[in-house]
């Protein structure tokens, strides 16, 4: 009986108007291609990381894929994260060199579409902010070179 009480006590204070429930991260998807070739990659695994959660995914035969939006219950405060996202997607195919991208920026939802541009020290990648996903440019992967003899 003890053990239920307080997720009880959270769902009556939810009910209250004692928390909120904010968007953390849009929908983001996108495509992952050979650098190379272009050519999709099928079957390559995905990870996003969030604040405080992860997800996987594996791309379709066209190196598709997708994460829907991810939401977070603030239990007490009310606080507005709407406009800020932050992730990090980490993508790897077998024979291929693997691939971190991290995201963090202010999206504003007031004028979609508009483009974002991320400049690493590696690696620039843009992307589009929709009002509803981040649909990212094809993230390219490349070759993994050959082992010597």
């Amino acid at each position: 009986m003890r053990k239920v009480l307080p997720p009880i006590g959270l769902v009556v204070v939810c009910l209250m108007g004692g928390c909120t429930i904010q968007r953390i991260c849009p929908a983001v998807q996108g495509t992952v291609v050979d650098a190379v070739t272009g050519a999709p990659i099928e079957d390559a695994s995905l990870r996003i990381e969030y604040f405080d959660a992860h997800r996987t995914t594996r791309t379709d035969r066209q190196g598709r894929f997708s994460f829907a939006a991810k939401y977070k219950v603030f239990p007490l405060i009310n606080v507005h994260l709407g406009r800020i996202s932050g992730f990090r997607l980490q993508a790897e195919a077998k024979g291929h060199q693997s691939r971190g991208i991290e995201v963090w920026t202010h999206v504003s939802t007031e004028s979609p579409p508009h483009e974002l541009m991320l400049h690493g020290p590696k690696h620039s990648h843009r992307m589009l902010y929709t009002g509803k996903a981040i649909v990212m440019d094809p993230i390219r992967l490349a070759r993994t070179p050959p082992a010597e003899p």
